[in-house]
């Protein structure tokens, strides 16, 4: 993305792989113009992990990807959040908003229902650690 405001910032199937996928988000809405749009294509996955498993049918197939390539791949990198391809629609959210303290508290409580995911509280880990936006 140039210094330049864009009209469209698009993420396609990379954001559960990139190890901090909450300054991305937040570096593409900096980029944007005031009526762009970020547009988000990740798999899909409902919230919690019980209902994923049970109401979805990709869901073995993506946990199994996910653990052995994904969560690896963005754990390894400087932030390392983890977030996950089976994060669901309240995580994705979250990231979205940015830190912890901006995220609603249903957001919150969804995505601390979900045991393979990261605490919402760091998801402000880019901002303690100085991290420099993804270009």
């Amino acid at each position: 993305m140039s210094a330049i405001g864009v009209d469209e910032a698009r993420l396609f199937d990379c954001l559960h792989d990139i190890g901090d996928p909450v300054g991305v988000t937040a570096h593409a809405r900096q980029h944007l113009e005031p009526d762009g749009t970020v547009l988000l294509v990740e798999p899909f996955a409902l919230d919690g992990r019980a209902a994923n498993q049970a109401n979805n049918p990709m869901a073995a197939l993506l946990y199994l990807a996910s653990t052995a390539i994904c969560t690896p791949s963005s754990l390894s990198q400087e932030v390392g959040l983890g977030l996950g391809a089976q994060a669901g629609e309240a995580r994705l959210c979250a990231v979205f908003e940015g830190p912890a303290s901006s995220v609603p508290q249903s957001h919150r409580d969804a995505a601390q229902s979900d045991a393979r995911g990261p605490a919402p509280d760091r998801l402000s880990t880019s901002r303690r650690r100085g991290y420099r936006p993804w270009r």
